[in-house]
C-alpha cells in the first residue's frame, strides 16, 4: 500500500493541474467510502487537507520558487526529527499538499 501512496504522490508533484482520474486513484487507495462524493484532492486545499493525518503540523504556501509547496511533522514542525517530515513542490499549493500528505500516509506511522 505505502508503494501505491508514493508513487500517486511522485505522480501528483508533477502535475500541472488537478486530475479526476488521479483523484479516484487517491480515493481508491485511502478507502473513500465510493458511496461519496469524490473529493478534489488535486484541486482544493479543504480536499487535501483531509489526505494529511490526525495531530500532524502542516505548512502551505506558494513562492516565486515553487508555485506550491507544501511541509508536514509529525513532531512540532520546529523539531529536528526529519523521519517523520515530508515535503513537497508542485504547480499549486493544493497538489504540493495532496503529494505530501500522500507521503506522511505511506510513512512507518503515518496512518495513525
Amino acid at each position: 500500500m505505502s508503494d501505491k501512496l508514493m508513487e500517486l504522490a511522485r505522480r501528483v508533484e508533477k502535475m500541472s493541474g488537478p486530475s479526476l482520474l488521479i483523484e479516484q486513484e487517491i480515493a481508491d487507495a485511502v478507502g473513500h467510502n465510493p458511496r461519496a462524493r469524490l473529493p478534489n484532492y488535486t484541486a482544493s486545499l479543504d480536499a487535501s487537507l483531509t489526505l494529511v493525518p490526525d495531530k500532524w503540523f502542516w505548512r502551505v504556501g506558494h513562492s516565486t520558487l515553487y508555485a506550491g509547496w507544501a511541509h508536514l511533522n509529525r513532531l512540532h514542525p520546529d523539531s529536528c526529527n526529519r523521519e517523520d517530515e515530508h515535503s513537497a513542490q508542485a504547480a499549486t499549493p493544493a497538489l504540493a499538499l495532496c503529494a505530501a500528505a500522500l507521503r506522511a500516509l505511506a510513512s512507518k506511522g503515518g496512518a495513525e
